[in-house]
């Protein structure tokens, strides 16, 4: 059921239109993880679980994950704009002229 509020109640005034929403005026969060259902990638989280802010339970795989994602982009980070690099690329433009 699609329920449009045009009211000063309404608790969540930002919905997007066409959005499912409660008495309230907020999206509808079948699994109540905290993440509507409209932006929920896993519906249906068991009670209690912790959840990311896609809904998607939060595992160790899915945490270390994360934490490679962040190691490579420190890598990268560190490749370009650390000290040695950036003396580096100065010696490179200085041996070209």
């Amino acid at each position: 059921m699609v329920m449009e509020l045009l009211t000063l109640k309404d608790a969540c005034q930002h919905t997007p239109k066409g959005v499912e929403v409660d008495a309230s005026g907020c999206p509808m969060d079948e699994d109540n993880d905290g993440v509507p259902d409209y932006l929920d990638k896993e519906k249906g989280t068991k009670s209690g679980a912790q959840v990311n802010e896609m809904g998607m339970e939060i595992t160790d795989e899915l945490l270390a994950a994360r934490a490679s994602a962040r190691d490579s982009i420190e890598t990268v980070r560190h490749e370009s704009f650390s000290e040695d690099a950036s003396l580096s690329t100065l010696n490179k433009i200085s041996d070209k002229h």
